[in-house]
């Protein structure tokens, strides 16, 4: 599977192994594109904290953002509906938490 036509990539490039009976991934390899991880890197390193920080932040929500739209069905289904309500009381408890070290 590539990101780009004629086999190409651009960011990325993930190679999958998929059964014939179950259409399920048995096995994955995700490959970046080096010049992209090196300048990331560098800049990074360049950056102030203030920024280094946003960015952390962005990705950390965006984090919640998967694991919320994959989770919070299922817990629906299994648990009811105060399963929303428990899950952001968790993730304030964990942030009041680290906001304590």
């Amino acid at each position: 599977m590539s990101t780009r036509s004629h086999g190409g990539f651009y960011g990325y490039k993930l190679d999958m192994a998929v059964c014939t009976a179950t259409d399920l991934p048995l096995a994955w390899n995700v490959r970046t594109a080096r010049a992209a991880t090196v300048a990331g890197y560098a800049i990074a390193a360049n950056v102030s904290g203030n920024l280094n920080a946003a960015v952390d932040g962005f990705a950390a929500g965006a984090l919640l953002v998967m694991l919320i739209d994959s989770m919070i069905p299922e817990a629906v289904r299994k648990g009811g509906d105060e399963a929303g309500l428990v899950t952001v009381l968790g993730f304030a408890v964990a942030a009041a938490l680290s906001g304590l070290s």
